[in-house]
């Protein structure tokens, strides 16, 4: 799959309504990304409530293109509380990246890091942006690559724009919270890395 955001959106009505959301997905990735207390060890799963991956991924009115299983929670196994039919108009109310962090290792110094530091990368949040922790907070950071770039998004392409590797692959996955349009709420897993 190469949307993170993809429910089966018909690409003309979502391109439609990308514009009048945009506004609200900004505000939305801004209360995700401001820089949060980080309390995670390394290897336990870190929860980010409020987002929605990838540059064009936006909360709001969304068409299925696939059948979809709404879940009870945003947790494998939960109770299924409905499954959606193909055309199903839906809003996607909001979203969870479900996370253990990978490790992303700095090779040339840059910014407010030096050679040797480690982020730890939870989720990509699109334009070759990544949500990371580092020094106890949380925050957006330009990696030099995406997920779908490089060696599955293990290095970034282009050497001028690379100043670290990613030497941990992360696991994460974006749990959207869907409304169907006779009101019924759950939980779909639309995306899974690596």
């Amino acid at each position: 799959m190469d949307d993170p955001c993809d429910l089966g959106l018909e690409a003309g009505r979502w391109r439609a309504r990308l514009a009048r959301h945009t506004a609200l997905g900004l505000v939305a990735a801004a209360l995700v990304l401001c820089a949060d207390a980080v309390g995670a060890d390394d290897g336990e799963r870190v929860v980010v409530p409020d987002q929605c991956p990838g540059k064009f991924c936006v909360f709001g009115p969304w068409v299925l293109e696939e059948e979809t299983t709404l879940r009870a929670a945003p947790v494998d196994g939960a109770p299924v509380v409905a499954v959606l039919p193909t055309g199903e108009p839906v809003t996607v109310v909001t979203g969870e990246v479900h996370a253990i962090p990978g490790r992303f290792v700095v090779h040339d110094a840059r910014d407010r890091y030096a050679p040797g530091d480690t982020l730890r990368v939870v989720s990509y949040v699109g334009g070759g942006e990544w949500l990371v922790e580092f020094d106890g907070r949380r925050y957006p950071e330009h990696l030099g690559f995406s997920p779908w770039g490089g060696e599955p998004g293990r290095r970034c392409e282009v050497r001028a724009h690379c100043w670290g590797t990613l030497q941990e692959r992360f696991d994460w996955r974006w749990w959207a919270q869907i409304r169907s349009s006779d009101g019924t709420l759950g939980w779909s897993r639309r995306w899974a890395w690596p």
